[in-house]
């Protein structure tokens, strides 16, 4: 069975999408992912709560903003600047998860993580906010395709 022939499990990170009580936004861009393109997204909006949902399963895929809160329980010692926070994480997702899957990061500061420094954590697409999930669905599928 190939990865495109199950429901593609997506965890999403991003504390301005989906901080607490934003059912609302959460279930149009739910219903955007899963009912139009085979998908199944969790959601997570700070960055330990990220970890504590790869430590429940393992995303097909992570979509993440790299500007962040790092949460209570943050696994590792970390500066509170939110500006880095995005890439304590995957630095922490890579090296010591030791998880390979795809990440996509999706920011309103593009300037944010340089071209240089995306490849170096292996992240493998960069969209600005605000997207489009058509062209994120999009960009989903071709990131699987390759892997």
């Amino acid at each position: 069975m190939s990865q495109m022939d199950k429901a593609i499990d997506i965890l999403w990170i991003d504390d301005e999408l989906f901080p607490p009580g934003a059912d609302a936004i959460k279930s149009r861009v739910t219903k955007l992912l899963e009912f139009h393109n085979g998908f199944s997204l969790r959601t997570a909006c700070t960055a330990a709560e990220g970890v504590q949902r790869l430590q429940e399963k393992v995303a097909d895929v992570l979509i993440m903003d790299i500007i962040m809160a790092f949460g209570r329980d943050f696994p590792v010692e970390a500066t509170a600047d939110p500006m880095v926070a995005g890439i304590h994480l995957i630095q922490y997702v890579r090296d010591t998860m030791k998880l390979s899957m795809p990440i996509i990061v999706i920011t309103n500061r593009p300037g944010a993580l340089s071209e240089g420094k995306r490849e170096e954590l292996g992240v493998v697409s960069f969209m600005p906010k605000p997207m489009r999930i058509e062209k994120l669905a999009e960009i989903i599928k071709s990131v699987l395709e390759e892997t």
